[in-house]
Formats: C-alpha cells, sequence, structure tokens
C-alpha cells in the first residue's frame, strides 16, 4: 500500500477514443480497466499520487466525429479514471503529451510537410524555427489547436504554461519529494501515415528548456513524457537525442507509447524507459497499462504490468523472473533512485569517478575487437580512413572507434567509422588508386567488427555460454526482436565473425543477411511447433541457395553429411532462431528440438518480445546505419562516389 515514503503513479497511453468509431467495441475494454484501477487498489494499494498519459487520446479525422467531439469523450474517460480510487485525483496531477493522432491532419499542409522531410533540413534549423515562435511556428502549431483548446476547456490548463509549444515543466511533492514532470511534444510534426524516421522532435531545445526549469526547482526526480519512443525520430537528430535522453543525467525516467507494446527498459546508470501499451487498440488486440511505485527509502522501484484478456484484465507475466506472478517487476539497482534514498537518510553518496568518461563499458571482447580493428588499419589501403580517426597512428584509430573503460557508445562509433570511410573512398576515388577496392574490403570487414559491439556484452555473459554449448538444446528470449539485424549480430557474436549483410537489389535501402552461420524461422512460419522438415529445408536452402531439397536424392542424409562437416571442417555451427508466441511463452515442443539437436549439429534460440535486452541501441537505428554504410560502399564500387 502507499506508505510515508512511496510515490505512485498510473501511466496511460494510446486511447484512440471515438465513440462513432469504435463504441462499439471499446467498452469491453475500457469499462473494465476502471474497475481493474479499484482492484489494483485494493489488492496492491497501488492508489496513484499521479497520472501520466503519453498521447494518442483522440482517434483522429474522421468526417462521422469531429475532433473536438472526441476530445469530450477523452475528457470523461479521464474523469471516470481520475475518480475510481478511494481518493480521487486532481486534475492538477494528471499529465499528457499529445500524439500523431491527436493531430488535425487538415492543418498539415503538403509545403509544411515538404519542409520537415527535406534531408537537407538540419537539427539547428528545427531548433531555430521552435524557439522563435513566430508564424513559420505557428503554421505548424495549428494541426495541434484542438488538443490545445482539450486541455483548456476541460480544466487541464496546467499543462498550457507554453501554449504555443505545447510543452511543459511541472514540480509536484509528494512525500517530501519533489517530482519534476517534462512534457514534451514530439507530435507537432506529425499528419501523415509511415512515419518512423521522418518525425522531428527538436530535442535539444524542447529537453534544454524543461530540463533547466526542473533543475531550477531543485527537482528530485525528474520525469519525461513523450509520445514517441527514440527509434522514430530523424537521423538528424537521432545520436544527439540517445545521448541526451540515455547517457546523460537530465532525466531519471522516460516514459512513452506510440508503439503498443509494453515494457521495461532498466539501466543502472541511466534513465528508467518504461513504454506502454495501447489502454485500448480493439478488444481482439493487445491492450495495456502500467503503475509505478517508487519506495524512495527503500531504494527500490516497482513496475506493474496489467494487460487485457477475453477474460479482463489480468497480470502481465514476463518470464526468466522478471516480474512476479502479480506483474509486478523489481527494480533494486537504480542509481540515482539510490542517491535519493542516501541523501534522505543524511548519506555522503559515493562520487563518481571523472576519469573516466560516461558511455558503456566496452569490456574483455571490446578489448580483442579494438586489437583486431587496429590490425586491419595498419593496411596501407586503410591509410585515409585511419587518418581520419587519428593522426596517431592504427592503434589510436581503433581506441577512438572502440574506446578504453567506460566511454563507449555502439551507435556513436559506427558513425565515426561511417564519417571516416568517406573521407578515405573519396581519396582513393579522385586519386584513382587501385588501391581503392582492398579499402573497401578492409573497411567492410571493420564495420562488421563495430557492429558485434552493439551486441549486450552482459546479455552475452549470461546467455552466449549456453547458446552456443552444441551439447544441449538452447532456449534463450530475445527482447523486441523485429528485424533481422538482431538475429544476424546475436549469430556473429556467437560465431566469433563480423555482422554481414548485403543490400537486396531490388530495395537498395533494405538489407538481406549475406549466407552465414543462422538460421531463421520467420513468422509466417507460425508460432507453434516447428516441423523438423521445415527447419532441414531452411538449413538446406542456407547451404545451397536456389536449390530445391526435393529434387536431390536422400538430401536429408546429405545435409545432415554437409553440417557435420561445416562444423567440424569450418568450426561453424548454424543457429535455428525460433519465433516466440505473443505470450512471450515457449510456443514450441522443447522435445522436438532436442530430437532435431540430437540429428543434427545446430544451435537454437528463440526471438520473442520478453527476455533481456540484446542490443545497446535501438534496432530501427542500427539498420539505418547498416544501411547507409553498405550503400557507400555500393556505390564506390559501382564508381558512383
Amino acid at each position: 500500500m502507499n506508505t510515508a515514503n512511496s510515490i505512485v503513479w498510473l501511466h496511460l497511453s494510446d486511447l484512440h477514443l471515438c465513440e462513432q468509431k469504435t463504441g462499439w467495441d471499446c467498452h469491453r475494454v475500457l469499462e473494465p480497466l476502471l474497475k481493474d484501477l479499484k482492484e489494483m487498489e485494493g489488492d496492491h494499494g497501488l492508489r496513484p499520487d499521479l497520472i501520466f498519459f503519453t498521447g494518442d487520446a483522440a482517434f483522429g479525422n474522421l468526417p462521422q466525429s469531429s475532433l473536438a467531439q472526441q476530445y469530450g469523450e477523452v475528457a470523461d474517460f479521464l474523469d471516470s479514471v481520475r475518480q475510481a480510487f478511494s481518493v480521487e485525483v486532481p486534475k492538477q496531477n494528471v499529465f499528457l503529451v499529445p500524439g500523431n493522432h491527436d493531430v488535425d491532419r487538415k492543418k498539415a499542409t503538403r509545403q509544411l510537410t515538404a519542409w520537415l522531410r527535406d534531408k537537407t533540413r538540419t537539427a539547428d534549423e528545427i531548433t531555430t524555427l521552435i524557439q522563435a515562435g513566430d508564424e513559420d511556428w505557428k503554421n505548424y502549431a495549428a494541426r495541434l489547436c484542438t488538443y490545445g483548446e482539450f486541455l483548456e476547456t476541460h480544466g487541464y490548463g496546467h499543462l498550457l504554461e507554453d501554449r504555443e509549444r505545447l510543452i511543459y515543466a511541472a514540480i509536484r511533492e509528494v512525500n517530501g519529494v519533489k517530482l519534476g514532470i517534462a512534457g514534451l511534444n514530439s507530435a507537432w510534426s506529425c499528419g501523415e501515415d509511415q512515419e518512423q524516421g521522418k518525425v522531428w522532435l527538436g530535442g535539444d531545445w524542447q529537453s534544454g528548456t524543461v530540463t533547466r526549469k526542473l533543475k531550477q526547482e531543485a527537482a528530485d526526480i525528474r520525469v519525461a513524457l513523450t509520445h514517441h519512443p527514440l527509434n522514430w525520430f530523424v537521423e538528424q537528430e537521432g545520436k544527439s537525442l540517445r545521448t541526451r535522453f540515455m547517457h546523460s543525467q537530465d532525466f531519471h525516467v522516460l516514459l512513452h507509447g506510440h508503439e503498443h507494446e509494453d515494457w521495461v527498459y532498466p539501466s543502472d546508470d541511466g534513465p528508467l524507459r518504461i513504454a506502454a501499451a495501447a489502454c485500448y487498440e480493439r478488444s481482439g488486440e493487445k491492450n495495456g497499462y502500467n503503475f509505478v511505485r517508487l519506495d524512495v527509502d527503500a531504494g527500490l522501484a516497482e513496475v506493474w504490468l496489467r494487460e487485457y484478456r477475453d477474460t479482463g484484465w489480468i497480470p502481465r507475466i514476463v518470464p526468466n523472473k522478471k516480474t512476479d506472478h502479480d506483474g509486478c517487476w523489481s527494480l533494486a539497482n537504480l542509481n540515482w533512485l539510490k542517491a535519493l534514498q542516501a541523501k534522505r537518510k543524511g548519506i555522503q553518496p559515493p562520487q563518481a569517478d571523472d576519469s573516466e568518461p560516461a558511455g558503456l563499458d566496452t569490456g574483455e571482447f571490446g578489448g580483442e575487437i579494438r586489437a583486431l580493428i587496429a590490425g586491419l588499419l595498419q593496411h596501407p589501403a586503410m591509410e585515409p580512413l585511419r587518418k581520419a580517426l587519428s593522426p596517431q597512428g592504427a592503434a589510436e584509430a581503433a581506441t577512438v572507434l572502440v574506446p578504453s573503460g567506460s566511454g563507449f557508445d555502439p551507435g556513436a562509433s559506427v558513425l565515426a567509422f561511417h564519417k571516416a570511410s568517406l573521407d578515405g573512398f573519396k581519396h582513393w576515388a579522385t586519386h584513382s588508386s587501385p588501391l581503392l577496392p582492398k579499402a573497401l574490403e578492409l573497411a567492410e570487414q571493420v564495420f562488421g567488427l563495430l557492429l558485434l559491439l552493439a551486441v549486450s556484452e552482459d546479455w552475452i555473459a549470461r546467455q552466449g555460454d549456453s547458446v552456443g554449448d552444441s551439447s544441449m538444446v538452447n532456449i534463450v528470449a530475445i527482447p523486441k526482436v523485429r528485424e533481422e539485424a538482431s538475429v544476424e549480430l546475436v549469430l556473429a557474436r556467437l560465431g566469433k565473425r563480423g555482422g554481414k549483410w548485403f543490400l537486396d537489389p531490388q530495395d537498395p535501402h533494405r538489407l538481406n543477411i549475406l549466407a552465414g552461420t543462422g538460421v531463421m524461422l520467420g513468422a509466417e512460419d507460425g508460432f507453434g511447433a516447428p516441423a523438423k522438415e521445415a527447419v532441414r529445408k531452411s538449413l538446406w536452402q542456407r547451404l545451397y541457395p536456389g536449390s530445391d531439397p526435393y529434387k536431390t536424392e536422400n538430401w536429408q542424409i546429405k545435409l545432415k553429411r554437409d553440417l557435420v562437416r561445416q562444423a567440424d571442417v569450418y568450426q561453424r555451427t548454424y543457429f535455428v532462431a525460433v519465433p516466440a508466441s505473443p505470450e512471450g511463452n515457449t510456443p514450441y515442443d522443447a522435445g522436438l528440438l532436442a530430437e532435431l539437436r540430437r540429428e543434427l549439429p545446430i544451435g537454437t534460440f528463440e526471438i520473442g518480445s520478453d527476455g533481456d535486452e540484446v542490443l545497446m541501441v535501438p534496432e530501427p537505428e542500427m539498420i539505418s546505419d547498416i544501411s547507409a554504410f553498405h550503400r557507400l560502399l555500393d556505390d564506390y564500387r559501382s564508381h558512383k562516389p
């Protein structure tokens, strides 16, 4: 229950409310939701001090229902939520940010969109636009006028301290703790479908403005609310946003929605990031919400995950002991919470060692990669790239890419090498040097090695040995895997080789895995037990691209013989990545996999939505970085610098 040392908030997102569109269905989810809120207070003492809503309150433009009508329904829903508890949550303690569905698309003209989508647009130009707040900005801000009117009309004026930009910084004191709430507007540049990688935040200005206010007010805990996760923003500000939100001390907690996927991303040194599912997507879709309870004096954070099923709202159980049977994910190692705990007890927390730069620790594996990269950079063909990184020599250039200690940022290293490659390739192309082909070859090897460091060292340390052990069936949960990048990187780490891709000739923006050591059974193979025949066929097609196994006599015997030869002669293990069920439970017959492993020298692991995070950087950003580098390689190989 709530105590004198706890702070509780309720996190909702993605309501998409519209009586005319979904009224016939939404009551199946939202009426039980109100009942569930009451039961969570009664059963677990979760009575919120604050309510956070991270965007997409309304459904959006519809002929039969105006945005203003939808916001009236949203206001009624929020009132019902506030009043669901034994002590009503005051409107002053309800905080919302806009989402892309809250935008009036009629105001998002083609001319305005075209200016934003211009690839030459810079983050500085966006900062100037937002900061000036002149007529140009007002043209963009107009698409959220109805949202602003909703806040004003229905008693949420405390969120309108900057009416033109719809950002805010507020302080609420709960049980002696100053909680700073920063509302960021990630929806102002939205106005069409398929906007991943196209959304502008203007994050340097927005974040800097609200953070300064919260620090001036001496907020003990700073919570940022935004609708979009970091992987939805444009490449031009992606790196700075990753640094600002994930590796700085601007915020202690980052809450968002948009992707309708609930997950907890704990970080000992960085902010706690919590993604909320949609509290209403459709009764047959995935719906969810969460409570957070901070026990400051105990230095403990709890995230209570809830999900909707046909029978009502139930705990969201995450395997691998992430949550207990009540859906509670406990976090006891958040440094910012420990520091606040020490402050309240009058204990001086240990001072950070300023001799080491902030960032991730590359560990022993990073040292091995650094040495391999230094060896590749010594080749004469790499001289222009090496000098672009450091004039001091190969070892120093490799240290720039893979710093020792805790200064490692995988995304920054990949981008730094990409930039050096631009200079190096241009040099050899300009001088018509015969060394250009060798430079391209070696650069691809370096890039493949760098990518391996994007896989969490902690995950490899905990799980890698068991996955690589060919003496047993191995099932390892890999979270949030939507692309093939994670699969290839994990396989490359396990096989101790560089990550390999090639561009699809039909679509130069799409990556495919180069024939290597992995086979992935895609979602089209279903979530049930993979038939042995399907696994064998996938392996065959990886070994013999374009060949039909059924046209080869005794093909299964030949497959086994060649797999054994691959393992014995080339020390190459093939892994089958099996998709997990939406529930995150083991969806296949472990006995069947055990039988497969006895028959064939292969490894297996599960790709699902539950478990430990694998990538140190968001996968869409990694996909973008890989694509950009390989387009560069292809351009110079085709003599199109």
